[in-house]
């Protein structure tokens, strides 16, 4: 048995009203409720808001809507934290093995995904499972500017390394997470504790925080996704 948890504050401040705003035809968090609902895996889709525009959103995609308490509803405020307090006040007669899934309101994702997801998590009970995505270019060779537009190497061991013969890095792609009821409550952040990889395409791996990544998902999703 599962659930998804979507924590979709109001206020987001780099791009204003990103949670509902539109995104290939639809508001944003429509797409990780739709996907949700379209596996049939879950008891409930749930969205955890602080904001009556977000929750009617919600709702009118078939969500459930949880009100997050006030200090858990500023931009400091983790994710973590709110999912345990769900599990600690409003569902606190879940049992440990009970799956709880996190994603976030910028996860314009498929039905598949998610199903792919929610397989490879339960083969890994007792440990979180993370959206990755792997980044374009080597870090190794990442250069950095000084003030008077200078470049530098980073890392000049590898200024004449061949990208081949380089290790591939990855990086949480804010998208979703997964783990027993157990597993959440004993966890300071689900990238701790040895968390298991699951690899998403590239046209779902962009991490939304300006408008030029907007524009790039936007892009991705809409050309991408079916490919």
């Amino acid at each position: 048995m599962r659930s998804v948890i979507i924590p979709a504050r109001g206020g987001s401040q780099r791009i204003q009203g990103k949670n509902i705003r539109t995104f290939a035809g639809s508001p944003m968090i429509s797409w990780p409720i739709n996907a949700s609902i379209e596996t049939g895996l879950f008891d409930d889709v749930f969205v955890s808001t602080d904001s009556q525009e977000i929750a009617s959103v919600a709702e009118a995609f078939g969500a459930k809507v949880l009100w997050r308490p006030d200090y858990l509803a500023d931009s400091y405020a983790g994710t973590t934290p709110v999912i345990q307090e769900v599990l600690t006040n409003q569902f606190a007669e879940l049992p440990d093995d009970y799956w709880i899934y996190m994603i976030y309101p910028t996860s314009p994702i498929t039905g598949a995904l998610v199903s792919n997801f929610v397989n490879f998590s339960e083969k890994n009970a007792g440990f979180f499972s993370v959206s990755v995505g792997k980044f374009r270019n080597h870090i190794q060779r990442a250069l950095g500017i000084t003030e008077n537009q200078t470049l530098q190497f980073l890392n000049s061991q590898y200024v004449d390394s061949r990208s081949q013969d380089l290790d591939e890095h990855f990086f949480d792609a804010g998208k979703l997470y997964g783990a027993n009821v157990s597993t959440w409550k004993g966890a300071s952040s689900p990238l701790l504790g040895n968390p298991k990889a699951f690899h998403l395409p590239t046209w779902a791996a962009v991490d939304i925080d300006t408008e030029d990544d907007w524009l790039l998902a936007e892009l991705c999703f809409t050309h991408l996704r079916n490919a």
